[in-house]
């Protein structure tokens, strides 16, 4: 069903930017195809073209009522500031305020550069609290091999003293954001993948030193990556960016730079990111003031081994479904 989910986070300009979005659950869909299965299974077992052309034609306005659900989603999405009602807060279900509280988690390392704290190989999901918050700590942090699916948010740095913190082959899926860092810096963020975050996969707020690399970005609600102002010295390249900001009719880009000195490709490497919209261009250009670009954007992706899920993708394969069902009842009403 498409349902309305409201959410006040983010803050922007000392105001925080509320989002309204309406999501089309997948399970629907799925739903969808399976009835068309069961149709042509009960077709084969008991032939009678009378039942077999109603479930077509059910088939068909279930279809269509899934095309225009999908067609009204970007129409329930909006931004206007207005106070904070809703904030990433330390609620989550590993959540570290100090020092101490990484042996209050029994989490294994001591913390310094060649034993890091290992956070690793858990899973959190279907729960409004976050995955994972650090704050002012000043230790090195290992998060890998986790997987974070339709929290209220994923994982959140926030005033991290020192120490460097580094987030690794996980995975996150429909959280409103996936990363949010917040007075932090030296955060190195590799081989991840995010899908479907309702706003943002990463913000970065008065965040320095951010490394991003590896990564892949599909299908945010907003710009996948947004670096807020008071915000420098990141390097973003060799991610892969499928359809983001599918809800911002004013974005022309798949991220956002508001800051100072971040870089959108490895200049020494000439290699930048791939972007599945940049079109007949040699740069792909960054929204945001700071008017950042990428300057050696890959014409095709760059993590050969990492499919791209392509989730949201229904009503096309919807449609691919339907004439494979066709052709199916053609052939077999040709060979009866």
């Amino acid at each position: 069903m498409v349902f309305e989910t409201f959410i006040e986070i983010f803050p922007k300009d000392n105001r925080w930017e509320s989002t309204k979005l309406f999501i089309f659950q997948p399970r629907e869909v799925g739903l969808l195809h399976l009835f068309s299965i069961s149709g042509i299974i009960f077709y084969i077992l008991k032939p009678n073209i009378l039942f077999m052309r109603n479930t077509l034609k059910l088939c068909f306005i279930l279809l269509l009522f899934v095309l225009i659900s999908n067609s009204f989603i970007s129409s329930g999405y909006q931004h206007y500031n207005q106070p904070l009602s809703y904030s990433l807060s330390s609620e989550a279900f590993i959540s570290i305020n100090s020092d101490a509280d990484f042996a209050s988690f029994s989490i294994p390392g001591i913390g310094s550069s060649s034993n890091p704290y290992i956070i690793e190989g858990y899973t959190f999901s279907n729960s409004l609290q976050g995955g994972i918050f650090i704050g002012q700590t000043t230790k090195n942090v290992v998060i890998r091999n986790c997987s974070l699916d339709s929290l209220g948010y994923g994982i959140s740095l926030s005033q991290i003293v020192s120490g460097k913190i580094s987030i690794l082959d996980t995975s996150f899926k429909d959280c409103p954001i996936g990363v949010y860092i917040s007075e932090t810096s030296d955060v190195d963020i590799q081989n991840n993948t995010y899908s479907l975050s309702e706003i943002h996969s990463i913000h970065i707020s008065k965040g320095h030193n951010i490394n991003i690399q590896n990564n892949t970005f599909e299908k945010s609600g907003d710009y996948s990556i947004f670096i807020s102002q008071g915000s420098s010295g990141s390097l973003i390249y060799h991610n892969d960016f499928f359809d983001n900001a599918l809800e911002n009719d004013e974005a022309t880009s798949q991220a956002y730079d508001d800051g100072r000195d971040n870089l959108w490709s490895n200049e020494e490497l000439q290699d930048g990111n791939y972007w599945n919209d940049l079109g007949g261009t040699d740069i792909y250009h960054i929204d945001g003031i700071a008017g950042a670009t990428d300057n050696n954007p890959h014409p095709g992706p760059v993590l050969v081994n990492r499919s791209y899920a392509g989730g949201g993708d229904f009503p096309f394969f919807s449609l691919v479904f339907v004439f494979v069902v066709l052709a199916l009842v053609s052939y077999k009403l040709k060979n009866k």
